[in-house]
């Protein structure tokens, strides 16, 4: 790996137009330089800096220069940290793409190296991915990233000192890459981009990179004693405000899924995880178990027409609004009449018939967490279902059970809880505790805001031998009832 000394004034002192000398390793002289500097300092090393990476065979100086103007770029990331439009107006993208391109080519000879696969660690390498992580402050640069191969250059770098076994880059390394690098990136991509990301869409773009998966190992390292506090605890735990996103990418057999069953059975990661670390992936593990159907016993909906109970496996959907279920064809024919302006109202809603299936998603998972409660909680759910009856003389149609898949202050999900939380009140009270007549962030069967004066004709309808519950889940409350 190329290396210079940091201490040679020549190259990081600058002379502005002005005349004035000012030193770039300071943050009060990177200031000065793009400021005062003329602009195409920058990018006129381009060019030279091309013509240098598209030989065949670089001699040492060619490496040094590299090497040189490379860190120039990071130095001056680092002390912009603190006036990033100043760095985005200043440094051109020509510069930065410069950069990206010899840093993915670094990375990728990393990767090879003897050394590193054997220790994890190389030398001047927690100083080199210490700047990466600055340049990730800036918005230009994390954009860039993600349209490039970096991420996945780095997913694999981090792979290749894994081998078959479960050894982790050095703590040094891990903390730069966990509580650094990705925080960088995800917060940059959800608050800078003109464009911003949600997180979500940003934990996407990493898993399709390879990235979250080692960025998960990478967590379970325990910070350098004296570490500054980083937006990685929270990051970390903002997966579990996803629960539709950890349904599809961390299922068993997925890169994340398998990388959080063996963080949690203590068969990957550092064997140093902080108790509270493994507290979040133990949480990860039973939200992504709750939103998995399989293993549950079958289950049977009424068709939406004959209203004759069908295996849910066998039941047809309509392809319009992807709500209505019916057990044959004729069943959908003969509800078209009564279905057809429901259905048009809806799908005006969206442009593509993905759009709308994608709606129900965490009414999916809704459903699918509240039958995996009771299935795997019957006893002790059942047991409290008849002392409340017992308590209050009501029958169990007439009570509601309030379930919380979202995480508490404490960062854990009441509902997936050993034992589990949750609650058990008089359906009347519990509904009539609530203001008639205004919003009330609960969805009825059909995905639907409702109030609260629709809520309690809903709830009026609960037969006997079925409960309801209010279930709190991707954000949003839904509602849904089950025989006992």
């Amino acid at each position: 790996m190329s290396s210079f000394n940091t201490s040679n004034q020549a190259v990081f002192e600058v002379v502005l137009p002005n005349g004035i000398r000012v030193d770039i390793r300071t943050r009060a002289g990177t200031a000065a330089f793009l400021k005062h500097s003329n602009v195409n300092y920058l990018s006129s090393k381009v060019g030279e800096m091309r013509k240098i990476q598209k030989k065949k065979k670089l001699n040492a100086y060619d490496k040094a220069m590299l090497a040189e103007r490379n860190y120039f770029i990071c130095i001056i990331a680092v002390n912009a940290s603190h006036c990033h439009d100043l760095f985005r107006e200043r440094v051109t993208e020509s510069e930065v793409r410069c950069w990206l391109e010899y840093t993915i080519e670094q990375v990728k000879r990393l990767t090879t190296s003897e050394t590193w696969i054997r220790t994890g660690d190389l030398k001047g390498l927690n100083e080199i991915i210490q700047c990466w992580a600055f340049m990730f402050a800036h918005a230009v640069p994390v954009a860039f990233a993600f349209e490039s191969d970096f991420f996945s250059a780095l997913a694999d770098m981090i792979k290749a000192r894994k081998g078959e076994g479960r050894a982790l880059p050095s703590e040094k390394i891990c903390f730069c890459i966990a509580h650094c690098l990705v925080p960088n990136a995800v917060y940059v991509a959800t608050s800078q981009f003109d464009n911003t990301w949600s997180t979500e869409k940003a934990f996407k773009k990493l898993e399709a990179s390879g990235l979250l998966e080692q960025f998960l190992r990478c967590a379970t390292a325990p910070a350098p004693q004296g570490a500054p506090v980083s937006y990685f605890g929270e990051l970390l735990q903002s997966l579990l405000d996803f629960p539709v996103f950890l349904s599809r990418k961390f299922k068993r057999g997925d890169p994340c899924g398998d990388a959080v069953t063996a963080i949690v059975d203590g068969k990957d990661g550092s064997r140093r995880i902080r108790p509270e670390i493994m507290k979040t992936f133990q949480n990860i593990d039973g939200l992504r178990n709750a939103a998995d159907p399989s293993g549950l016993s079958p289950m049977r909906s009424a068709c939406a027409f004959c209203k004759e109970r069908v295996l849910r496996s066998k039941m047809m959907t309509c392809s319009g609004c992807h709500w209505n279920q019916y057990c044959c064809s004729e069943c959908q024919k003969g509800d078209w009449e009564n279905h057809k302006q429901d259905c048009k109202d809806f799908s005006k809603s969206f442009s593509t018939s993905k759009a709308r299936k994608e709606y129900w998603k965490p009414q999916d998972i809704a459903f699918t967490a509240t039958e995996k409660f009771v299935q795997q909680n019957f006893g002790a759910f059942t047991s409290m279902m008849a002392k409340e009856c017992m308590k209050t003389g009501l029958g169990i149609h007439d009570l509601i059970v309030e379930l919380n898949f979202m995480r508490d202050k404490d960062g854990n999900i009441p509902a997936i809880q050993h034992p589990p939380i949750f609650k058990i009140a008089p359906r009347q009270k519990y509904v009539e505790a609530l203001p008639l007549g205004v919003p009330c962030d609960v969805k009825d069967e059909k995905g639907r805001d409702i109030t609260v004066d629709a809520l309690k004709r809903i709830h009026s309808k609960i037969t006997p031998g079925k409960v309801g519950f209010v279930v709190h889940i991707a954000g949003e409350f839904f509602f849904a009832t089950m025989s006992l």
